[in-house]
């Protein structure tokens, strides 16, 4: 598979591990923050990994912004496919709040779990008991990965069959 390899909407589906339908509503309420030309039909591997993230981290919230700022932060760690399949000393958690003076979205990825935990200790014990709690989610982009990869093998697996 190369970079201008590009997939169906079901295939993108498949991939992100949702249901086609999901893909379409996402994107007429502007929760897929992707570039789709007017009557573009096929999804680049770049759009399918940002909806795959999307959908995974979307298992935990519904904070549309969260997932937009996650995604986008998930992606950008990677300038092409090669990279993703190869990555392994990546980052592999990303640990996203809402800072409690401001209430702004902020995420940091961390090498591991024990250093997102560490600095979720520090931003958790900074704030007063009468302030509002940060909320803070936990995500493990290693797996998000992962999982991307294997489905989109998947996919690529069933269009080679099906050319045979």
């Amino acid at each position: 598979m190369t970079e201008q390899s590009t997939f169906s909407l079901q295939e993108a589906a498949d991939i992100a591990g949702v249901e086609r339908d999901t893909l379409r509503q996402w994107l007429s309420r502007g929760h897929l923050q992707v570039e789709r030309g007017s009557g573009q039909k096929r999804w680049t591997w770049a759009e399918v990994f940002y909806a795959a993230t999307f959908a995974e981290l979307a298992k935990g919230t519904k904070d549309y912004e969260l997932l937009g700022s996650v995604s986008s932060q998930t992606f950008a760690r990677f300038h092409n496919i090669a990279r993703l399949a190869g990555n392994a000393e990546a980052d592999g958690i990303c640990l996203a709040y809402r800072a409690p003076e401001t209430g702004q979205l902020q995420v940091e990825v961390f090498a591991d779990l024990t250093l997102a935990l560490r600095f979720a200790q520090e931003v958790l014990g900074g704030i007063a008991h009468d302030e509002s709690p940060a909320e803070l989610r936990i995500f493990n982009l290693k797996q998000i990965e992962r999982a991307f990869l294997d489905r989109m093998n998947a996919v690529l697996a069933r269009r080679k069959e099906a050319k045979t």
